[in-house]
């Protein structure tokens, strides 16, 4: 699913830092400014398989970061 921050950032929705909010609800923090968003434009199922996904990908780049010669400057 690809997304537009309001800073101007485009990707994938899934690319983004899975976080849980004050509130204790999921969202997906823009590395670029910060923004969270709760992605209400989904409905509930939805929500929460984007959130998983960005969950792996967030996973997969620490991993490739801890690797001998991996790209640390990625890992938010």
């Amino acid at each position: 699913m690809r997304e537009v921050c309001y800073c101007g950032r485009s990707g994938d929705a899934e690319d983004r830092e899975p976080v849980w909010a004050e509130d204790n609800r999921q969202a997906l923090r823009c590395p670029g400014c910060g923004y969270l968003d709760y992605l209400p434009q989904l409905e509930e199922g939805s929500r929460r398989l984007v959130f998983s996904e960005s969950e792996k990908r967030h996973l997969a780049r620490l991993e490739e970061a801890m690797r001998p010669g991996g790209r640390k400057e990625e890992v938010a």
